[in-house]
């Protein structure tokens, strides 16, 4: 009996066409740690602009933008509840 030489085995590939994980972590931490969420997405702004084969601008975007508009809306709750809050006695 002949036997035939196996074919290497290649490890799995990265898809060429997928999504920057600095910007699916900057979409994640801007919710949970707002100042890494908005590095990550720098970060992923930059790595997509030099791959550009990568996807996930918009994550990345979402990642800088959230902190801030949550900051925001934290701070007009905290002066709308200021001016016409009542405190319950």
């Amino acid at each position: 009996m002949d036997q035939q030489p196996s074919k290497p085995v290649q490890a799995p590939t990265a898809d060429p066409m997928g999504t920057s994980v600095w910007a699916i972590l900057a979409l994640i931490f801007a919710f949970v740690m707002p100042l890494l969420g908005i590095i990550f997405g720098i970060i992923a702004l930059v790595e997509i602009k030099n791959h550009p084969h990568l996807k996930g601008k918009g994550l990345a975007i979402a990642g800088i933008a959230i902190p801030p508009a949550v900051l925001l809306f934290v701070i007009l709750v905290i002066v709308l509840l200021s001016k016409y809050g009542q405190v319950i006695n």
